[in-house]
């Protein structure tokens, strides 16, 4: 899905999967907190864990979309 803020790439989303959702395929929602600009190698690592592992944003990273 496109973000619409390529310039500040590679980017990344993060959010809990709607009821009915299929994680297998794009989602077309992407709004509210979870998006991470300028993602490197680092980051992702610590987004995985933090955010998508333990469902607390990683504070001085995330904005809202």
């Amino acid at each position: 899905n496109c973000f619409g803020r390529c310039s500040e790439g590679p980017n990344m989303f993060v959010r809990p999967l709607a009821p009915g959702e299929d994680g297998d395929v794009e989602p077309r929602d992407v709004a509210g907190p979870g998006f991470y600009p300028g993602v490197g190698e680092e980051k992702v690592l610590k987004i995985l864990e933090q955010h998508a592992g333990e469902g607390v944003p990683v504070a001085e990273w995330v904005e809202d979309y």
